[in-house]
């Protein structure tokens, strides 16, 4: 190969370096990359080899993984110059950054065109008004000729008598007059009328735009939820359930039965030691993709309420590999499986995650990784997955775990559970919609920022629409109307917006049935989408969202 041209050959890219240099940004330079980013990069690379892309210039591929192996703007610019750095140790020549690239001097020259097209509007526009302002003026003066008062009779000289123009020929004068003035004033009142609604629709119209600087993120509390999410009630009755007491061995003698064992051994002595009531803690392990996961909020909320309730939990999260998990408060220092199993073996383990992290991607096998989960005796995994897509793997793993939906009726299934030892029959939802299949297989494919082919988009929402419901739907349609979605946000559009009927959407549908999307699962609605569902809007609806909005903002 010539080190000189700039070009690389098309198999340059060998999977097992680009593994290498992801696990040496991660443990040399500190970078927050889970098992989530390696998989996605490793699906990056698949789908730009399907679609025959050669990726001759290192400078592609760089664009496209700093996004996901990057979680702040200094980690994008250091990126940019590691990377560069792997690729010359590969022996590649890598050119210097282009400022401008093909798209961004287009827009440029668009934004130029419609610079000097306006200018000279302009000028049309100051012509015409000049021309309708001497119009109307003469116009005015012709129909209200001035008059002067004077109290002097004026001699007037005498002049020869004309005969008087006609009155008809008159009238039609003015009217001709009246009409050219109107066809003059039809274009620019219609000119005026188009630029105030487009200034109009595009105020209305809110966007996401990029920034170099750290976003300040402000915590935006809502009061008078709770209630309808987490039913004081119901969670009292939860929380009674997981606090009722459990005996556990005691380092002090039970007189008594040691007396009678001893009498029974033939006078050796025969400890009998016994038991005393303890109220059970909780291990509380949490899938969540990132900060905007609305599925991991959910539950970090009804943990909340657990521990209002007096229930004792610790919590903690992890990014798709149980192995290495993070603090719910305090610092985000990561801690090791092994040595939260040596903290908390006691506790009982619950782990609110999908089923899919517990098996290999490969093989379709349980991790061998899944005995470490065998320090804890009563153990349990709440899966968001509804259960008309249960199979193999959650058959698999209910050999090592309690397997229960990650709903309310889920927790008291559990108390259940744990109170009787078997595990409670799990309701069917075979006469629900089933869950979309193409967000099923491929979740990452629906928030990319390119969209699909316009009739799969069309088919998925006609999915959408069976799976959510009419209430559901407009829900999901009135999230689209802000360009991120936040949780907070989220409730509030659910509480405050209503069906026909005048139920709220949080009463009218299931909140859990919309953060299992992979939109709200991920935090992030791709442009496309919601310009879809926008358009999809009422008028009436649409104004009503963004009247909430600016209320709520």
């Amino acid at each position: 190969m010539d080190r000189q041209s700039p070009k690389v050959s098309p198999g340059w890219l060998q999977p097992e370096k680009l593994i290498e240099f992801i696990d040496e940004l991660r443990r040399e330079h500190n970078y927050n990359i889970g098992v989530s980013q390696y998989i996605a990069a490793q699906e990056l690379i698949i789908a730009l080899s399907a679609k025959g892309e050669q990726l001759e210039e290192p400078q592609r591929l760089r664009s496209l993984l700093g996004p996901l192996l990057c979680s702040s703007p200094v980690e994008q610019e250091d990126f940019q110059r590691r990377f560069d750095q792997w690729v010359e140790r590969m022996g590649f020549t890598v050119r210097e950054a282009i400022p401008e690239d093909e798209k961004a001097q287009k827009f440029e020259q668009e934004l130029k065109k419609i610079e000097k097209k306006w200018r000279w509007q302009r000028w049309v526009l100051l012509g015409i008004a000049v021309s309708i302002t001497v119009v109307i003026t003469n116009f005015l003066i012709q129909q209200f000729p001035l008059t002067t008062k004077s109290d002097k009779p004026v001699s007037l000289p005498t002049v020869t008598p004309v005969p008087s123009p006609n009155y008809n020929d008159l009238v039609f004068l003015q009217e001709w007059q009246t009409i050219m003035l109107l066809l003059m004033l039809v274009p620019l009142v219609t000119f005026l009328a188009s630029r105030l609604w487009w200034s109009r629709r595009a105020r209305q119209y809110l966007k996401r735009r990029t920034t170099r600087r750290q976003p300040e993120i402000q915590q935006v509390s809502i009061s008078g939820l709770d209630e309808e999410l987490f039913p004081s009630l119901l969670f009292l009755r939860i929380a009674q359930g997981l606090r009722r007491r459990i005996l556990v061995p005691s380092n002090e003698l039970n007189v008594d039965k040691t007396v009678e064992k001893t009498v029974g051994g033939g006078g050796w002595f025969a400890p009998v030691y016994g038991y005393h009531q303890v109220l059970p803690e909780y291990l509380v392990l949490i899938d969540g993709a990132n900060y905007s996961d609305h599925q991991a909020r959910f539950v970090k909320e009804m943990i909340a309420q657990l521990t209002h309730n007096e229930v004792l939990i610790r919590g903690y999260y992890f990014d798709g590999d149980p192995r290495v998990c993070f603090p719910i408060t305090g610092k985000r220092l990561s801690s090791k499986l092994r040595e939260i199993a040596l903290k908390y073996s006691q506790h009982r383990l619950i782990v609110f995650s999908d089923t899919d992290v517990f098996f290999s991607s490969l093989t379709g096998e349980p991790e061998p990784w899944l005995n470490l989960f065998s320090s804890w005796p009563e153990r349990a995994v709440l899966t968001p997955k509804p259960s008309e897509h249960w199979g193999y793997q959650e058959l698999e793993l209910s050999r090592e775990f309690i397997v229960l939906p990650a709903t309310n009726d889920g927790l008291i299934d559990l108390i259940r559970s744990i109170e009787y030892g078997k595990l409670p029959d799990v309701p069917s939802e075979k006469n629900r919609t089933p869950f979309p299949e193409a967000l099923r297989v491929r979740g990452r494919r629906w928030i990319e920022r390119d969209a699909p082919e316009p009739w799969l988009v069309a088919d998925v929402l006609e999915s959408l629409r069976r799976y959510l419901g009419k209430a559901g739907y407009y829900w999901l349609s009135a999230c689209a109307v802000f360009p991120e979605l936040h949780w907070n946000l989220t409730v509030y559009l659910g509480n405050r917006l209503q069906t026909d009927d005048g139920i709220s959407l949080l009463q009218a549908c299931r909140l859990t049935d919309l953060a299992r999307l992979p939109w709200f699962r991920y935090g992030y609605m791709p442009d496309w989408l919601r310009s879809w569902l926008i358009y999809e809007l009422p008028r009436q609806q649409e104004d009503e969202i963004r009247q909430l909005l600016r209320v709520f903002l």
